[in-house]
């Protein structure tokens, strides 16, 4: 087991036995390399909830290396994960300071991915399928998103 610490986000109050289960495989697998730190918050505004979460990180000793937030209405996977933090910590990817998991969500237009840039572009789903590589994007949801420590 690494040294290194994975702080992990749980905005919410309502978790589904689906998103449990599945929480509960990637939660032990996370465990296996990393020591974790666990925060949950909840309130009726979502930005409260993640300030609330944000302020229990920062007050965290040991201070993480990395901080995961999983959204309660997106299911994980011990593969997302490794996905996920395999960018983080390949040697080429210091300028690198988040890296988040594709989901959708309802848009005033239907379904939208929950990534995009300023002028309003967003990477469609056969972009995503059809990319090996990581889309920069200039703001993504928080639906499973990890960041290096460093950005707080």
């Amino acid at each position: 087991m690494e040294n290194k610490v994975v702080a992990i986000c749980l905005p919410g109050d309502r978790f589904s036995g689906l998103w449990l289960h599945n929480y509960s495989i990637t939660l032990l697998h996370i465990a296996r390399s990393y020591r974790i730190a666990l925060f949950n918050s909840e309130s009726n505004n979502i930005y409260h909830v993640r300030e609330s979460l944000l302020k229990m990180v920062l007050e965290c000793n040991p201070k993480p290396n990395y901080v995961l937030w999983i959204d309660s209405d997106n299911i994980v996977s011990p593969q997302g994960f490794d996905e996920l933090i395999a960018v983080l910590v390949h040697p080429k990817a210091n300028e690198v300071s988040m890296v988040g998991g594709w989901y959708r969500f309802m848009g005033p237009d239907g379904s939208l991915i929950a990534a995009g840039t300023r002028d309003e572009w967003r990477p469609t789903e056969v972009e995503i399928k059809e990319s090996t590589n990581l889309i920069e994007v200039g703001y993504i949801g928080f639906g499973m998103l990890l960041m290096r420590m460093q950005v707080l």
